[in-house]
């Protein structure tokens, strides 16, 4: 296992924040590091997979199962290693979605010039659309940049292990549009 108790423990007092949340981070990564180098076979055969994956699981209300690599580490990587994606749980909290959902709405309103209120159907008419006539919001991608609400679930601890246990790799950083 690559999540060991003094990496859990980095991860909640980051999670804490606090004036030292950049040292706790290289000392993070530094345990990863190590943690990787010890865990090499894991990744060994790693690009092999299925050329069709079983379906993904759901619950029993039809939702996607979903996997806490800081709790069930061992879950988490056979999801992904059987099924070619994982649904993490618990990568942001819930304080850090609303004002990511907060931020959305706002900037809706913003460039329908006050007019569409993402919570209210009735002013659907007035969402924005692209160069196409397309709605912004059917195009299933919403192109925010330079946001620092996005940045924040960018640079969030747990979407940084998730994204290191799925690369293999502590040295990833985040971009203006995701992981690199």
């Amino acid at each position: 296992m690559i999540i060991n108790t003094e990496i859990k423990t980095l991860i909640a007092t980051i999670e804490k924040g606090g004036p030292d949340n950049d040292s706790h981070v290289k000392q993070l990564i530094q345990a990863l590091s190590q943690s990787f180098a010890d865990n090499q076979d894991r990744y060994k055969n790693y690009p092999a997979s299925a050329a069709i994956p079983e379906a993904y699981p759901v619950d029993e209300d039809g939702y996607a199962v979903t996997f806490d690599p800081v709790e069930d580490e061992a879950g988490f990587w056979d999801a992904w290693s059987r099924y070619g994606i994982v649904v993490g749980k618990n990568i942001a909290p819930p304080e850090l979605c609303a004002q990511t959902v907060a931020r959305i709405h706002e900037i809706f309103n913003d460039l329908s010039g006050n007019k569409c209120n993402i919570l209210d159907p009735a002013t659907y008419d007035a969402m924005p659309v692209d160069k196409e006539g397309t709605p912004i919001l059917s195009r299933g991608f919403l192109e925010i940049y330079h946001d620092d609400a996005l940045a924040q679930l960018r640079q969030n601890i747990r979407s940084y292990i998730h994204h290191a246990l799925i690369w293999g790799s502590p040295k990833i950083w985040t971009s203006l549009t995701g992981w690199v």
